[in-house]
């Protein structure tokens, strides 16, 4: 039974640990404005990182010219 109670023990503080580090991060966000813009957040998905530009050509052995 003592076993039993040590392993309670243990997952009571790692949920009590979690929610703490998730709380803090939480107010962290909103503290720091992290959310503050969500018109521009909706569209940052949409816009392309890479420019568009065709695909590199690569240059075979039998290709001298």
């Amino acid at each position: 039974m003592n076993s039993d109670m040590a392993l309670m023990m243990i997952w009571i503080g790692f949920l009590i640990v979690g929610c703490t580090a998730a709380g803090s991060l939480f107010f962290w966000g909103i503290r720091t404005r992290q959310f503050g813009d969500q018109e521009r957040a909706r569209s940052l998905p949409l816009e392309a990182a890479i420019p568009m530009e065709g695909p590199p050509e690569e240059k075979g052995e039998g290709d001298n010219g």
